[in-house]
């Protein structure tokens, strides 16, 4: 890597808070969603999008708040390579650094 650059890990930052994970429930009218219950992800499927995708997930409003977290979080730290993981039962203040 280029001499001060730094390495965010966001692998595991959505640990928990996937489509269909067991801590998390898909956002709904009833009950409303939640960024401490409510998963982060949602599916964009070859039904409502040009061409064809194959299980491509992105970040719901929820998730972008997350990532947003993570890098602020790095960007408060001076140097090293970190990875992103988040709080159990949290929203994205949740959100914290390990080394990586």
């Amino acid at each position: 890597m280029a001499k001060g650059a730094q390495f965010l890990d966001l692998r595991d930052s959505f640990q928990g808070r996937e489509v269909c994970a067991r801590a998390s429930r898909q956002a709904t009218a009833s009950p409303p969603p939640s960024a401490a219950t409510s998963e982060w992800a949602r599916w964009i499927d070859s039904r409502s999008t040009q061409g064809l995708v194959q299980e491509s997930m992105h970040p719901n409003a929820y998730g972008q708040q997350a990532l947003g977290r993570c890098l602020a979080l790095i960007h408060a730290v001076p140097s090293g390579h970190r990875a992103c993981r988040n709080t159990a039962g949290a929203g994205a203040s949740g959100m914290y650094l390990t080394a990586g």
